[in-house]
């Protein structure tokens, strides 16, 4: 465990110099974790490494070290990072945001057929695929409407399995050239706000699917429930 003091002093003789206000801006980004009475933890040296190591490397955006890391080596609270993605979606306004996307909704769907192909190779015809497309999520999405996907998203939705899966899925299409070719343009922490923004909407479009359909599943046993009603009126 280290003070402030002995955090700075040890970060300075590794070659990382870091200012206290250096330090308070990498603890409210999450970062660096906070302190606990006072004493911070052993990894706190390596985790403000990681960052400046990041900003040598012209990563200049907090927003985006919290993410690389949250991708990477460390792990950051999802309050943290749900805040990063909703820094970073501002900044992706200016840099062909909506062509990104759309490469990124061609892997995840190339990913998916793939994936059911080989199911549908082991369990044959009960394997269905649910659910829009992700091109067709992709086409329909309205780059407008990320910030308020992002902020109306909680923070325990980047613990979603379904979220988990996605990250893994996105991950192991590296491994294809083909795939691999047309995601390494995109920065990592910029696949992920990607991805997540994505999600959110099939999220809701399957949702809202859902409901409807349930809606029209009740609709005649209502209609049965009031007639009754009306026929005691008469």
């Amino acid at each position: 465990m280290l003070t402030q003091t002995a955090l700075l002093r040890r970060l300075d003789e590794e070659g990382y110099p870091t200012s206290w206000y250096q330090l308070r801006l990498f603890r409210d980004a999450g970062i660096v974790p906070e302190p606990v009475d006072g004493w911070y933890p052993e990894e706190a040296v390596g985790r403000a490494k990681f960052a400046h190591d990041l900003a040598k490397q012209g990563v200049r955006s907090l927003a985006r070290r919290v993410l690389l890391m949250y991708v990477g080596p460390y792990k950051v609270a999802p309050e943290k990072t749900l805040e990063a993605l909703r820094r970073l979606s501002r900044e992706m306004h200016r840099k062909q945001p909506r062509r990104k996307l759309k490469i990124v909704a061609r892997v995840l769907e190339g990913m998916a057929r793939y994936n059911l192909q080989s199911l549908s190779e082991s369990y044959g015809p009960l394997v269905r695929r649910t659910g829009p497309s992700w091109v067709d999520v992709a086409r329909r999405l309205d780059v407008r409407k990320w910030r308020t996907l992002i902020d109306r998203a909680d923070p325990e939705d980047l613990n979603n399995q379904n979220f988990e899966f996605l990250r893994c899925a996105l991950s192991s299409a590296m491994c294809f050239p083909e795939w691999e070719e047309r995601l390494r343009e995109i920065p990592a922490e910029e696949r992920l706000l990607l991805l997540f923004v994505l999600w959110l909407e099939r999220e809701k479009k399957r949702e809202s699917s859902e409901i409807n359909k349930g809606a029209r599943a009740q609709g005649p046993d209502n209609q049965s429930a009031r007639a009754p009603t009306r026929a005691r009126r008469r």
